[in-house]
């Protein structure tokens, strides 16, 4: 997709323009699953570029962009991209202060499947912000800087 290249040269608005084509041209034919997850994938990532957090954890009241991706990709039997989408919609939920979502998330059905580092860094990172703690959330970061485990 064209919106992953404006993205990765960190152009937002063209970004936003180029998924905005791509969902239409979703809408009017049929693509795979895997396709249609990374477009709600994408479109969850640039919300949240935009700090708008809410609309990249909720769309139509009812779901979550990245939780559709994760959905779709667990579906696949994608994990790593399934992982992904259920580490982004964790973070989303740590940065609305909804820690109590975040510990139902990671105590729930999914973190069996997925356990591993990923999953405790999310813990850990959620902690350190519910105790404000900054020195904490820096030694997460140097804990699990492995590159793809903490997203």
């Amino acid at each position: 997709m064209l919106c992953k290249i404006y993205h990765a040269l960190e152009n937002l608005p063209k970004a936003k323009t180029s998924l905005t084509a791509a969902r239409s041209c979703a809408n009017t034919i049929f693509v795979s699953t895997s396709l249609q997850a990374e477009i709600d994938m994408m479109s969850g990532v640039l919300q949240a570029e935009d700090k708008d957090f809410k609309t990249a954890y909720w769309f139509n009241r009812r779901y979550s962009y990245f939780y559709e991706a994760f959905e779709a990709f667990d579906s696949q039997n994608e994990k790593e991209l399934a992982l992904r989408a259920f580490k982004l919609l964790v973070v989303c939920k740590i940065m609305m202060d909804q820690l109590e979502d975040v510990n139902s998330l990671l105590n729930g059905k999914h973190s069996v499947k997925y356990a591993g580092p990923g999953l405790e860094a999310m813990r850990e990172i959620a902690k350190a912000h519910g105790q404000k703690k900054l020195q904490d959330f820096s030694q997460v970061l140097r804990k699990y800087d492995q590159g793809s485990v903490l997203i």
